[in-house]
């Protein structure tokens, strides 16, 4: 179990989800341009799809973190086994595959935070995918990392001081655009976050879906 903080008013807090769904997705783009480039040279895996998933990874990740812990440390954590499983595996990230190995990292994170967490099947809800789905990519996941998901405190907080000097960028981009002239573009599109914490019980819960992309056979 590592030694994370527990969910408290800056962890949910709507900006910071925001910023480190922002910095997670920026770490991730940038490591999935390239990979997309030469995907076509590899054989696809269970975490491929055909297409790219139509659902834009910061509102993935912030979508994740709403309705689940609500601790947007899991963030900080899924970006350490990421890392891990791309250094396994060997595994190329393309534009294909980075939403099911984010949805891989994000279930196994929430799992060494939560002392009870929810089951697959609220996960698999969230993660748009179906529990036969989520089942696959968390047990295939776990052996891409060879099963070292440990993360020490001091891991955790290398990748937390990193995310905390992204997300001071991130601020000083967003204040700078506001500070812009009406008609300049803004480089930065800001999510809408939903106000209205969920209930434990997920049958109270009405959750936003997206169609689901099937593997590439």
């Amino acid at each position: 179990m590592t030694n994370m903080p527990a969910i408290n008013e800056y962890t949910a807090n709507p900006q910071v989800v925001k910023a480190r769904a922002q910095v997670l997705k920026n770490l991730i783009d940038g490591i999935s341009l390239e990979g997309t480039r030469v995907a076509q040279a590899h054989p696809p895996t269970l975490y491929d799809s055909k297409v790219p998933v139509d659902i834009e990874l910061t509102e993935y990740l912030i979508r994740w973190v709403t309705y689940t812990s609500r601790n947007s440390d899991v963030l900080i954590a899924a970006a350490c086994l990421i890392d891990r499983f791309l250094r396994k595996s060997q595994i190329t990230l393309t534009c294909f595959n980075m939403h099911r190995i984010t949805l891989g990292s994000l279930i196994t994170a929430e799992k060494l935070m939560l002392d009870t967490p929810y089951k697959n099947s609220y996960y698999a809800q969230i993660g748009g995918v179906s529990l036969m789905e989520i089942c696959r990519i968390e047990k295939a996941f776990l052996i891409d990392c060879d099963f070292e998901v440990f993360i020490s405190s001091e891991d955790f907080m290398k990748y937390k001081m990193f995310f905390s000097t992204c997300e001071e960028k991130i601020n000083v981009q967003q204040t700078q655009i506001v500070h812009q002239p009406v008609h300049a573009q803004h480089p930065i599109v800001v999510q809408r976050i939903p106000q209205q914490r969920p209930q434990h019980c997920i049958r109270q819960q009405a959750l936003p879906s997206y169609q689901v992309v099937q593997v590439r056979a």
